[in-house]
């Protein structure tokens, strides 16, 4: 082998490192940033948490184990017969109203 094609060899597997070390850095500061972001997401779980007990440690530890949150009250209250009815304030046999507005097809 000839000197020139040894360093020509040299060269092209240089360059073929560089290349190849340079996408693993672009992978490694890619998966840096994932990973600031997912532990960052994994910090605000654990405060959520740890405020979902405190609050939660108030309303579920009284001697009756219903729920006590006024915001529950209110939905219970809401759900009770009105005075001088006997069912539910809901109507089960009243038609529905569709979600999605009517589509009228042009003419």
């Amino acid at each position: 082998m000839h000197l020139d094609t040894i360093l020509g060899l040299i060269t092209e597997r240089e360059a073929a490192g560089r290349r190849t070390a340079d996408q693993i850095r672009a992978e490694i500061t890619t998966l840096a940033s994932e990973l600031t972001r997912i532990d960052a997401d994994l910090a605000d779980l654990a405060t959520t948490r740890g405020t979902l007990r405190a609050l939660a440690a108030t309303e579920f530890t009284a001697e009756d184990p219903t729920v006590i949150s006024s915001a529950y009250q209110q939905i219970l209250a809401a759900h009770e017969p009105s005075p001088g009815r006997s069912g539910p304030v809901f109507d089960r046999d009243a038609p529905r109203r569709s979600a999605r507005p009517a589509h009228h097809s042009p003419a």
